[in-house]
């Protein structure tokens, strides 16, 4: 039987999140990367990579003598690429953000309750990507 599959709301929920982060760039293999370089080295925190302010290559190991500075730098230039296209995103689908941002505080424990939210909030940041960045509409396939 060629049906379609029946996903549940959490895994429906997790399958358009999972969409989104793609589109504004998990920067995973960066992340690896320059986790791998601080690891092998015994240099840095990579927890500190994710603290407010702090980006790779102003970590004190860093700065000190320059370990691990391309995987640095390409983690940076990703984080930054990422803050871009998120406010693309605040720009151009504000509300619909705002109105994701407060479904998610008032349902903590059942996020699929959002998934109206979310889906619509993807569609906007389709568009806005589609519409103001086409050169990264091609690279996400």
């Amino acid at each position: 039987m060629g049906g379609l599959v029946s996903r549940s709301p959490i895994q429906e929920f997790e399958n358009v999140m999972d969409e989104f982060d793609e589109i504004l760039d998990r920067c995973n293999p960066e992340t690896v990367a320059y986790t791998r370089c601080i690891n092998s080295h015994k240099v840095g925190d990579v927890a500190g990579i994710f603290q407010p302010g702090i980006r790779p290559g102003k970590l004190p190991s860093d700065i000190a003598d320059g370990t691990c500075g391309s995987q640095a730098g390409d983690l940076a230039g990703c984080f930054a690429r990422r803050e871009s296209r998120y406010s693309l995103v605040r720009k151009h689908c504000g509300n619909l953000n705002q109105a994701y941002e407060v479904c998610m505080m008032e349902n903590a424990r059942q996020s699929q309750n959002c998934l109206p939210q979310v889906k619509t909030l993807l569609q906007c940041t389709k568009n806005a990507i589609r519409k103001h960045l086409p050169s990264l509409e091609r690279t996400q396939g």
